[in-house]
């Protein structure tokens, strides 16, 4: 911390959320901003679309948490499940995993 003062410097190190390709959002102002541009995708897209993208977002988080926040991981295929009519409503992600994740802070 006296390193970050040194020379009349103010230099401090503070939490910032994650910043990768796979977990960017929109560069939006404000909370209307976001409210608007959300409202116009969701009314845009069809309900088995809206699916997919869910699954799929859960998926890579799950897969995230799992290789330690790493983007090397590989999706599983679910366009099986969708040709047969199963795809799951949520996926789940198993404990020893969330706990990695959640300790290692």
């Amino acid at each position: 911390m006296a390193a970050g003062l040194e020379g009349g410097w103010n230099i401090r190190l503070i939490f910032q959320p994650p910043n990768s390709p796979d977990m960017n959002v929109l560069d939006l102002v404000g909370t209307d901003d976001i409210i608007r541009a959300v409202l116009d995708a969701f009314q845009s897209m069809n309900s088995e679309t809206l699916d997919t993208i869910f699954l799929t977002l859960h998926d890579c988080i799950r897969s995230i948490l799992a290789v330690n926040g790493s983007n090397q991981y590989t999706l599983p295929h679910m366009d099986k499940l969708k040709r047969a009519g199963t795809l799951p409503v949520s996926l789940h992600c198993e404990r020893s995993v969330y706990d990695s994740a959640v300790l290692k802070r």
